[in-house]
């Protein structure tokens, strides 16, 4: 083998070294600080918890897709020295806009409690998940630069600062008494997010200072305009992905929602891996498409294989399992529920192989195609959703959502399949 590939492969497979260990950090004290959560808080708060959080995520997420993917997508039509003042400049304006949009937000809902037409358990709650919102878009952002500049290791350093923030703030809770809720929880992942955050701006100080003098303004424009699709797919996808939190609660009620969300800790471990696995692969896939065009969908197909085999093993595994790794992780407050522990088994296949074959389309740019096949599933996903959470309560609320995510996977397919050649010659 050449030594160019040599190296190669070693700095695809430290990349990815770096990126595992990052995520599992990340994701892994994540897991244990909700394994934590759901024995401590009551089943309404942690039900509370989980819909702000999910509020949080769809926010940031949607505001990803409209600045940070389309940002790495564009770094192919930059040269090599100009990429991290390109992205610095960015990330700089991003963190301008979304402080001024969240303490907006913040300032009008403290004035509706002054005038009454909030209450401020509410009030306290909604500022905690703006602030959220605003420092995980934040930092996932910075982090996505490490990645994209080859810096994976800062990255790994941004996650270390958070987790080892938020593993201190509940240390400190236990000592000194602190009785946790929802609004608690919220902030206090938040205020780990903002210290990560804090760390990775320090590093991009000097390559926005450096960077080459450019009408940056219309730079982030053109990205924003690029990226509404992008946006336009993931409110789509949340509104798909999340609807059973919302109707759950709606209909069941949050101590319901709790329940749910208990169940799916079983199954979470393997979430843990599609964030490590797309997050090294995207910028790379991305070079790809500008040097070996011809191989970018073997590539992709590669991604996805992996992710899907990884993901049908431990969720057999998980599923067979089940009652071990439920009173293990759960505790006794909630009792398994069978249906609803093989639905969210299935989910979990049928998503990983929805998030594989959506990765093509992603690294040529082609989020318009996304819109149209989100929007039908998400659609078909919300009446699913409410008609089996009715005649079925919390295990149909999953298998609605697991008949939407099929249908999108079929739909996605379908679109591939049918505009692939094309594609190629583009």
């Amino acid at each position: 083998m050449p030594l160019n590939k040599i190296r190669h492969h070693w700095a695809v497979a430290s990349a990815l070294a770096v990126s595992a260990t990052s995520q599992i950090i990340n994701s892994g004290i994540n897991f244990l600080v909700l394994i934590y959560l759901v024995r401590v808080l009551a089943p309404d708060d942690f039900g509370i918890f989980n819909i702000a959080f999910v509020v949080a995520i769809t926010i940031s997420g949607i505001a990803t897709s409209l600045f940070v993917v389309p940002m790495t997508v564009a770094l192919s039509k930059f040269e090599e020295y100009e990429r991290i003042g390109f992205m610095a400049r960015m990330i700089f304006i991003l963190l301008y806009v979304c402080t001024l949009v969240v303490t907006a937000l913040i300032s009008i809902s403290i004035g509706a409690v002054s005038i009454g037409i909030l209450s401020t358990d509410l009030v306290l709650i909604t500022i905690a998940t703006l602030f959220l919102a605003g420092t995980i878009l934040q930092k996932e952002a910075v982090i996505q630069v490490c990645f994209n500049s080859h810096q994976e290791v800062h990255g790994l350093y941004i996650n270390l600062i958070s987790a080892a923030t938020l593993l201190s703030a509940y240390l400190i809770c236990e000592k000194i008494n602190i009785e946790i809720n929802a609004p608690i929880a919220i902030t206090i992942l938040a205020l780990s997010q903002l210290f990560g955050l804090v760390h990775g701006l320090s590093r991009l100080i000097t390559p926005f200072r450096e960077a080459a003098d450019k009408n940056w303004k219309l730079v982030a424009t053109d990205i924003i305009v690029s990226g509404r699709w992008s946006a336009l797919a993931m409110a789509l996808f949340f509104l798909r992905t999340q609807s059973h939190t919302f109707i759950a609660g709606i209909m069941l009620g949050p101590a319901v929602v709790g329940a749910i969300n208990a169940a799916r800790i079983v199954f979470s471990p393997i979430q843990l891996v599609t964030p490590t696995i797309m997050r090294a692969a995207m910028p790379r896939l991305a070079m790809s498409r500008r040097t070996s065009p011809d191989r970018l969908f073997a590539r992709c197909i590669k991604v996805a294989s992996a992710l899907f085999a990884l993901t049908i093993a431990y969720s057999m595994f998980a599923y067979i399992f089940r009652e071990y790794l439920f009173n293990w992780l759960v505790g006794d407050q909630y009792k398994i529920n069978d249906y609803l522990m093989l639905a969210w088994a299935s989910y979990m296949v049928v998503v990983s192989l929805r998030v594989g074959m959506e990765l093509y389309p992603q690294v040529l740019g082609r989020f318009n195609i996304l819109v149209p096949n989100n929007l039908a599933s998400a659609i078909l996903t919300i009446v699913f959703v409410w008609w089996f959470t009715e005649t079925m309560g919390a295990a149909g609320s999953v298998i609605g959502l697991l008949l939407g995510e099929t249908f999108a996977a079929i739909i996605i397919a379908v679109v591939i399949s049918s505009k692939r050649r094309k594609w190629g010659e583009t």
